[in-house]
């Protein structure tokens, strides 16, 4: 169910959480809690409307605020027979 081709983006780190460590969960509750799910093997193996590949484009520092932090970011493409599409977008204060 989820592997090492998985990818889950949760809406905030108490959702995750909550999925992480509550038992009493149902797999229904679960998902609701996820805000997308990527699984990149299974769309390859699939080739979803000509699907050609994933790519995550150059981490980049970005001040998002006039006086705010800066960012690094990075975005995930989705690469298809239709051309480009960014289908995440990632931020953080933190490099790592």
């Amino acid at each position: 169910q989820y592997g090492d081709s998985s990818l889950l983006v949760f809406r905030s780190k108490s959702d995750f959480e909550d999925w992480l460590l509550n038992p009493y969960h149902a797999q229904r509750q679960r998902d609701y809690l996820v805000k997308v799910k990527f699984d990149f093997r299974d769309e390859m193996v699939n080739k979803k409307s000509g699907l050609r590949g994933f790519r995550m484009t150059e981490t980049k520092l970005k001040t998002y605020e006039r006086k705010g932090e800066p960012m690094h970011h990075f975005k995930l493409e989705r690469w298809s027979d239709m051309g480009m599409s960014i289908v995440a977008a990632f931020a953080s204060p933190i490099k790592e």
